[in-house]
């Protein structure tokens, strides 16, 4: 069967433009076929709620400016929103919004509060249709027996459910709405709803950082999050219970006024920690417009709250904010044979391999592209062979691998990483070169000198010759302050391209 893919929202807030903000997104794949009630199932799954605890409206966000959308109560309305999708270009940016609320106690059904006004409705006409029974049977003088009592039970049950329904509908006008760490200091209030732990943490820290004042932690456990004013002179705590089966966590105490003095303001806020701070720069570290060092995040947090942070703090805050965004480390060392595999699926005769150690952990990659295999061919026999060490968390060194082209142009050959420039990684790299591209005759390598990269070439490539790159000796005379030395190996230079140059004209 076909599926399609649709945009689900949840955990926003609506304007009053009838505008959804400040919501997290999941995208959804379903079955066009798919029965309302299995959708509603999926969305519950997606979004880690107990259908028992909760109840939530969907609606078909259209953009209309004028209301919430197109409610979305049946099979029909679920089909006609899938059908809008598929077909009308105007509606493929169109999504679900789901509107999530505690279930009022006795509710039977998720969207039962839809219809309550319809069903409403519909027993007022039935009980007057059983009044006017009732009347016409009087003022005809019939005798009502045994009918009668079953009538008047029949009305007595229907004013009670009438009455139970109203109740819910009264409770059901403000629905609580899930809150997130973003939330202003208005929304909160006894019964509010936060998405999670972490958000009471991120908010309360963030409400003391603009007051300038600090609090301490009560008590922090899986079911319970308390906290107090640092100084207790003053009344400010918060007090929070976890839902029961869920992550969901509920404000249940909060004293809101604080009057504080001078002399209890921080500037040096300790709830300002680097996971905090990480938060503030994250778009920024997105934006290729802006350099962000740590002192471009020392000076954001003093202009945004005055606050005086440390170097380190902010470089943590950095390093956290890029994890955010590209991944650890680790993560990403993880994902190196995708990498790799998709790399092989999108350019044909690429050569890849990567070497682990004996507890499973990553020591050598080695990769280059077809193109640069069948370019090979067509360069130079000179192979020029460098190292740079990689600024990361575990220091690996990049061995790059390059040539020159017909145009006297620089040509990438391979690349690998190595956890250190020595003998084993270096064989184990020239190895995977001489497998990749294999050899040619009067195959030069050129190299600074380093001893292993002369050592493991004779042993890997013993046909080839292997040369010094002449800039790198210049500047090791350089640096011993060789000066006599410097001006005469500079003149030869000079000499020996000039004489080159000419004998290459010659030829021409």
């Amino acid at each position: 069967m076909e599926t399609i893919c649709i945009i689900v929202t949840f955990n926003g807030r609506w304007t009053e433009d009838y505008k959804y903000l400040d919501h997290q997104t999941k995208l959804v794949l379903v079955l066009e076929a798919i029965l309302f009630e299995d959708f509603i199932k999926h969305i519950f799954e997606v979004i880690e709620l107990d259908r028992d605890k909760f109840e939530a409206v969907i609606w078909f966000d259209i953009n209309l400016g004028t209301s919430n959308g197109m409610l979305v109560s049946k099979d029909l309305d679920l089909h006609t929103c899938i059908e809008l999708l598929k077909a009308h270009s105007l509606f493929k940016g169109c999504r679900f919004i789901v509107d999530i609320s505690e279930r009022v106690f006795g509710s039977t059904s998720t969207f039962e509060h839809v219809n309550r006004e319809t069903q409403h409705d519909n027993q007022n006409k039935y009980q007057q249709i059983i009044i006017i029974e009732i009347d016409n049977e009087q003022a005809l003088d019939i005798q009502v027996l045994e009918s009668a009592p079953v009538i008047e039970e029949v009305a007595e049950k229907t004013s009670t459910q009438l009455t139970r329904r109203r109740s819910n509908l009264k409770q059901k006008k403000s629905p609580t709405t899930i809150l997130r760490e973003n939330a202003s200091l208005d929304e909160i209030k006894v019964g509010s709803i936060f998405d999670k732990k972490k958000s009471i943490i991120n908010y309360f820290s963030n409400i003391a950082i603009k007051g300038h004042f600090e609090f301490k932690v009560v008590r922090s456990s899986s079911t319970r999050y308390s906290l107090k004013y640092n100084d207790d002179r003053y009344g400010w705590c918060v007090c929070a219970f976890r839902i029961k089966d869920s992550i969901l966590f509920k404000i249940v105490k909060i004293e809101k006024n604080y009057d504080c003095s001078v002399s209890t303001m921080k500037a040096d806020q300790r709830h300002a920690t680097s996971k905090l701070i990480s938060g503030y720069i994250i778009n920024n570290l997105r934006d290729p417009r802006f350099e962000v060092t740590p002192a471009f995040v020392m000076a954001k947090m003093q202009k945004l709250h005055g606050l005086d942070i440390g170097y380190h703090k902010a470089w943590r805050a950095i390093q956290r904010a890029s994890a955010l965004i590209r991944g650890t480390p680790e993560e990403n060392y993880e994902l190196l044979s995708s990498y790799l595999y998709m790399m092989r699926s999108k350019n044909p005769e690429t050569y890849t391999n990567t070497k682990i150690d004996d507890d499973n952990r990553f020591l050598y990659m080695f990769y280059t592209y077809g193109s640069s295999i069948s370019g090979w061919n067509h360069c130079r026999t000179e192979i020029v062979v460098d190292a740079t060490f990689l600024k990361s968390k575990f220091r690996d060194v990049l061995m790059i691998s390059v040539s020159k082209d017909a145009n006297n142009q620089i040509f990438s050959l391979a690349f690998g990483i190595a956890e250190s420039e020595n003998n084993n990684s270096y064989e184990w790299y020239f190895s995977e070169l001489r497998t990749a591209i294999g050899s040619r005759e009067n195959l030069i390598f050129l190299s600074y000198r380093h001893q292993a990269i002369a050592y493991d070439i004779a042993k890997v490539y013993p046909e080839s010759h292997h040369g010094i790159c002449i800039y790198h000796l210049q500047q090791n005379l350089k640096r011993r302050k060789v000066k006599s030395e410097v001006i005469k190996f500079s003149k030869v230079l000079q000499e020996y391209t000039c004489a080159k140059n000419l004998i290459y004209t010659c030829q021409i």
